[in-house]
C-alpha cells in the first residue's frame, strides 16, 4: 500500500532536515541506495547513515514543534490550509501565533505539501537557536 504523499515529507524536505542537522526518529525512511520511495523501517531511523534519509509523517513533525514564549507571549504552531490563487492550486501555512491567532511570528512557511510546511518551520526553529 502506498502512503498518501502528503503525509509524508518530500525528499527534497527531508533532505533539508538532514542537512539542518536535526535529529529525530520516524517509522519511515528512504534508502537513497535503491530508490527514492517511501519505505517502513521498523526500528526508527535516525540520522547517521547517508542512505537512509528519514521521512517524517505529519504526526512525527507536530511532536517536533514546541510551544514558544517570546516576550512573555505564547505562541502555539498552526498550519492552515489556503487557496493559492495565483497558481490555482491548495497551500498550506506553517507558522506560530498567539491562541487568539492575533499576532504571528515573523516565520511562516508555505507549501503545496502540508508536511513540507512543518518541515521547514522546525528548521526555522532550529536556526533561530530553540532546541
Amino acid at each position: 500500500m502506498t502512503p498518501n504523499p502528503d503525509n509524508y515529507g518530500t525528499l527534497p524536505a527531508c533532505q533539508a532536515l538532514v542537512k539542518a542537522g536535526i535529529v529525530m526518529e520516524t517509522e519511515k525512511c528512504t534508502d537513497l541506495a535503491c530508490s527514492d520511495k517511501i519505505i517502513p523501517w521498523p526500528f526508527g531511523v535516525k540520522i547517521g547513515h547517508e542512505d537512509f534519509v528519514p521521512r517524517p509523517n505529519m504526526a512525527e513533525m507536530w511532536r517536533e514543534l514546541p510551544l514558544l514564549i517570546e516576550e512573555d507571549k505564547l505562541f502555539l504552531p498552526n498550519l492552515v490550509k489556503i487557496s493559492d490563487e495565483v497558481q490555482g492550486g491548495i497551500l498550506y501555512s506553517a507558522h506560530y501565533s498567539t491562541p487568539e491567532c492575533s499576532r504571528p511570528v515573523p516565520a511562516v512557511y508555505h507549501d503545496a505539501n502540508p508536511t513540507d510546511a512543518l518541515i521547514h518551520l522546525r528548521i526555522w526553529l532550529k536556526e533561530k537557536g530553540e532546541k
